[in-house]
């Protein structure tokens, strides 16, 4: 009994196993066409642009067909939407809950005006590219707005309720914006320096004096 039942799972596991290979062979060569797909895409991007790039390029770059392309993404705007996906990605949107070493409220505000500035400065290059095209690719719109809804997330947590309050919401937002940043580079500061500046402004002289009124 013992033995027939040996020579059966042997024989299911020799018919099985080279199916299983070969599924798993072909999916990993998906994989890896998706992913040259996409760096080919975002090398074409960033030398003229989304609006400018056509599905034969990225093919030529990528060393594919154009219906190989295609049968990844199935349109130019599926093929935009996962490369801004991606570059979203490898730039790191800050994310507070990573923050496990920052316990206290300081800290973390300090923390998020630092993990915002080294943000926008990575992202500058890019940011510079779409800034033309914000207007008239729907893709960059939706990853804008996509965007925004995580860092207020990050705010909220960070800050709490003080940022019911609209003026100081306002100053929040406008001191850690890239204008900010990008003001104090021409004068002179470093990233480094920024954040600094900015996060002592922020926990003492916005932060603090908003409990100072809520207490009195």
């Amino acid at each position: 009994m013992d033995r027939s039942v040996n020579i059966f799972t042997q024989e299911t596991t020799a018919a099985v196993t080279p199916r299983q290979y070969s599924m798993t062979r072909r999916a990993e060569q998906t994989g890896r066409t998706r992913a040259r797909i996409i760096k080919a895409a975002r090398a074409v991007y960033r030398e003229r642009g989304i609006a400018s790039t056509s599905i034969q390029e990225v093919g030529r770059r990528a060393v594919v067909s154009p219906a190989t392309v295609l049968n990844h993404f199935r349109s130019a705007d599926a093929l935009a939407r996962a490369v801004v996906e991606e570059i979203g990605r490898s730039l790191r949107l800050p994310d507070d809950r990573e923050w496990t070493d920052t316990p206290s409220q300081d800290a973390r505000i300090r923390r998020l005006v630092s993990e915002m500035f080294a943000f926008y400065d990575r992202s500058t290059p890019w940011f510079e590219l779409f800034r033309g095209e914000m207007g008239t690719i729907s893709v960059l719109r939706e990853g804008e707005r996509r965007f925004w809804r995580r860092i207020q997330d990050v705010y909220a947590r960070t800050v709490g309720p003080a940022l019911r309050d609209v003026p100081l919401r306002g100053a929040v937002f406008g001191l850690t914006s890239p204008l900010t940043l990008g003001a104090l580079r021409q004068a002179g500061l470093t990233v480094e320096q920024a954040s600094t500046l900015i996060g002592d402004v922020l926990v003492d002289r916005v932060i603090k004096r908003s409990k100072g009124r809520t207490s009195g």
